[in-house]
Parts: structure tokens; sequence; C-alpha cells
């Protein structure tokens, strides 16, 4: 059974509210940044988790913002709903890279993805998490795809309830959410798979401006510095998430996994990173303008 989550800022009734929805994954960094966010411009932000089952009716009642786990998602879910979001404000946020999660101290030894093939290794994968490419490049580790759940919420119920679980395809940063249940073998870079975290805003939103200053906060450098901490990865491989810091040479050779390539992204995904490549290299043809 799938499982929805509900977060406000504190506010009074007199405020202003900002809904979000989404689904579990990106849930944690959106509610730290709703919490800065909200502080500072005297406002409520409401962020629910869950499937779009679960929340569409409240969405479409008062919804603000839809984010999504992925482009796909975010595709699947316009597919869904059409005409629901305004397609011009797609963002694309920061990126998550796929990897593999295993017991803490990884009794089991798994140090590669071919070790998931082996005989007895029981795997959990999330279905909307979509991690065919993952697991689809070795032969039998399908055969031990042993518990799948339709959402990451659902998959951290079962990993703590089901300790003869081995290990679970996901993404990295649920490792940042689990760390005292879980240790990281990242994926080989031939094998990466990253995915963009989208934001979109609704048409019906009666909150336009403060949607579009909320999702501006989200890209700036200490929005970018929530999500880093749960795991996620800068999207501008060219520089930091903002003109606000100036990233060290370690911090922009880590902040993106190499190789970067298009090819690593899909449609919507593609548009995402030109997007955000472009406004950056915009921004700084602006800067050295006025500073000349």
């Amino acid at each position: 059974m799938a499982i929805a989550e509900t977060y406000t800022t504190e506010a009074n009734s007199r405020q202003a509210v900002l809904h979000a929805f989404g689904p579990g994954g990106p849930y944690r960094p959106m509610r730290e940044c709703a919490d800065i966010f909200s502080k500072r411009k005297g406002i409520q932000i409401q962020i629910t988790a869950g499937t779009p089952p679960q929340w569409i009716a409240a969405a479409r009642q008062n919804g603000d913002l839809i984010y999504e786990g992925a482009e796909f998602m975010l595709n699947d879910f316009m597919r869904s709903y059409p005409k629901m979001l305004d397609e011009t404000s797609i963002t694309g946020l920061y990126v998550r890279a796929a990897g593999i999660l295993v017991r803490k101290g990884n009794p089991k030894g798994i140090r590669k993805l071919e070790d998931l093939a082996r005989n007895g290794t029981k795997i959990l994968v999330v279905t909307q998490e979509n991690m065919q490419q993952v697991y689809e490049r070795v032969a039998g580790i399908h055969y031990n795809l042993v518990m799948p759940v339709l959402t990451g919420l659902e998959a951290v119920q079962a990993w703590k309830s089901k300790p003869d679980l081995d290990a679970w395809i996901t993404y990295e940063s649920w490792h940042a959410a689990l760390k005292e249940e879980t240790d990281l073998v990242p994926l080989n870079p031939t094998e990466q798979v990253l995915r963009i975290t989208p934001v979109a805003g609704v048409r019906s939103s009666k909150q336009k401006q403060l949607s579009r200053e909320f999702v501006s906060f989200l890209q700036s450098a200490e929005a970018h510095n929530v999500f880093r901490k749960w795991g996620w990865k800068c999207l501008q491989h060219a520089g930091p998430a903002s003109g606000q810091e100036r990233a060290t040479p370690r911090q922009r050779k880590e902040s993106f996994p190499r190789p970067f390539s298009l090819k690593n992204f899909s449609g919507l995904a593609q548009k995402m990173v030109l997007q955000r490549v472009v406004n950056f290299t915009m921004r700084r043809i602006w800067s050295n303008r006025l500073l000349n």
C-alpha cells in the first residue's frame, strides 16, 4: 500500500500558503528548502509526498507546484493529467545518480553490479524509479529482484522491516536518508544513470509569483547545498548553482559524475541540461558586461 506524507512549515493562519506535491524521493530536501524559504518570506509552504492518485484531487484544488523524481516521471504525469501544468515553467533542478544500497558493513561483499547476479541475492527495487536501465546491463540480475514495490517510501519500510533483503537498486540519494541502515556501492562511471529532479507550476495556481520565487530559490547556491547534503549533484557541470558562491576546482570536479554527456539523459532531461547551461552562460556574460 502506497504511503503519503505531508509537511507544513510553521506559520500563522493569515500568511500566504504555497502547496507543492510530488514523490517521496526529493521530499526531504524539498522540506528543508521550504523551511528556509518560508521563514525568509514569511509564508507557509506545504509539501505533500506520495503517488499522484493520493494527492491529485488536492493538487487540482490548491496546487501551486509539482515536483518529480525524474524527467520521465514528469512526462508520465503530463500524459496522465494533460493541461494541468504550465509546460513553459518546467525547470530542472539537480541530478541524482543510480547506485546500489547494501546492508551496513556490506556482509554479502557486493562491490559491483555483476555481484547482484549471484545466486541467492535478494534485491529490492522500486518500480516507479524505472531502474531497468541499470539491472538489465547484467544477465541474471532480474531473477534476483525478489521484492518490487511502487514507491521509495514503501521501499524504505521494506528495507527496515525485511532484513533478509541484501541490496536495493535505487538512487544514491536514499543512502543519505538511510546512513545508519545502508552502505553505498557506486556504479562504475560507464554504467552510470543520471536523472534530473524537475519542478513545474500548476496552471490554476493562485500563487504564481510566490511559486516562481520559490523555484528561483531552489536553483540557488543555498538550495544546492541542501540537495547536495541529501545526495544530489549539481546539474551545471560548468559551475556552481548560483553566482553567490564560487566553487573550488575540487568542488567543480565532484559536482557532476564523469563522464558528462547528454547521452546519459533522454528527451526532456536533455532540454533541462541545455536550459541550465544556457542560463548559466548568459549570467556569466551579463556579469562580465557589468564588471567591464
